[in-house]
């Protein structure tokens, strides 16, 4: 027969071995009861921890959605302003224009005939 690390001496009797056998046993189900109460806490931990990996996620998918609508906003006022350019270009160029105009009508009625 092997030692077992509980056991140091060989049991004497049949009654003696039956009796180290069902404190064995007895240990053995209290570990094994220890081990399922464990399973149970980390389980409802594990459960705790995927749903906040889920809240995790709607969040960063709604940032992400949020983020996506900013560029688009700064995009479409980066085309707004690239439209407004060439139109006070040309009010100013038209401006410039009428104001020469105006100055060489004058300056020819003031010229003597």
């Amino acid at each position: 027969m092997v030692l077992t690390p509980w056991r140091k001496t060989m049991p004497s009797s049949p009654t003696e071995r039956i009796n180290e056998l069902a404190q064995a046993t007895a240990t053995l189900f209290e570990r094994l009861d220890n081990v399922r109460r464990e399973m149970v806490v980390y389980g409802s931990r594990f459960d705790r921890n995927e749903d906040s990996i889920h809240e995790l996620k709607r969040t960063v998918a709604v940032i992400e959605e949020r983020l996506a609508e900013m560029k688009k906003g700064v995009e479409e006022a980066g085309r707004r302003r690239s439209a407004l350019i060439p139109s006070l270009v040309g009010a100013i160029i038209g401006g410039l224009l009428s104001f020469l105009g105006q100055l060489a009508i004058q300056w020819v009625r003031s010229r003597p005939s």
